[in-house]
């Protein structure tokens, strides 16, 4: 029963110990959230700049063009013809 007991104490112990290294540190939460929020706008930039680079344009014509021909590979129409 001792040890039953003594479990959630040692939890609500290190729960207390996590917020107050937080409330003691609010300037590092607050740098490292602000950070986090640059680089996703980082991320997106990096993005956007190769979707509009000729790769990114020659992959997406590639995969239209390997969609276009699987279509007509599997059409019945194509089959029958070369039937």
């Amino acid at each position: 029963m001792r040890q039953f007991c003594e479990l959630p104490l040692k939890q609500m112990k290190r729960q207390g110990n996590i917020l107050a290294a937080a409330l003691n540190n609010t300037e590092a939460i607050t740098r490292t959230y602000q950070e986090a929020e640059n680089s996703a706008g980082s991320a997106m930039a990096e993005q956007e700049k190769w979707a509009n680079s000729i790769e990114a344009k020659l992959n997406k014509v590639g995969s239209s063009f390997e969609y276009l021909s699987s279509l007509l590979v599997n059409s019945e129409g194509l089959k029958t013809a070369l039937d």
